[in-house]
């Protein structure tokens, strides 16, 4: 297969472009990480999580393992959530992070690194607790 994919219009991005997209995507996510913004202006976050998912195309196995990457560089998780996630994409792209981050869950695990924690809020938007991501997803599967 041909290392160019066509984007319409007669626009063609190379393979370096991709690898490109993906190397701002995970500028943008460290960003994201270091200077999370204000939680009282979500569409700050929102705008910049935007810019990612189109950057990776919305493979959400690439957030993932970029998270993944990021937390062992800066001993942080993306400042991302559920509701981030589902006001910018949707409920089912809400769904399909949650997997996908279990999936890397699984590789950290088998490779013996520490697991991604996950940080939920409480009802007036306190931190709760910190829960790990095959823990979050039970409990997700278990309200379903």
């Amino acid at each position: 297969m041909d290392s160019d994919e066509d984007f319409g219009e007669g626009i063609r991005m190379t393979y370096l472009r991709k690898n490109e997209a993906i190397q701002a995507a995970y500028g943008v996510l460290m960003d994201i990480t270091l200077y999370p913004g204000d939680p009282q202006h979500p569409d700050e976050i929102d705008d910049r999580l935007r810019l990612v998912h189109k950057l990776i195309k919305g493979e959400m196995a690439i957030l993932a393992m970029m998270a993944s990457d990021l937390f062992d560089q800066t001993g942080l998780f993306p400042q991302i959530n559920n509701e981030s996630l589902k006001r910018c994409f949707g409920e089912d792209a809400a769904l399909d992070c949650g997997d996908a981050l279990d999936a890397v869950g699984h590789l950290r695990r088998d490779r013996a690194l520490r697991p991604l924690p996950v940080q939920f809020v409480d009802e007036n938007g306190n931190p709760d607790n910190v829960v790990y991501i095959a823990d979050w997803l039970a409990q997700r599967k278990m309200a379903a």
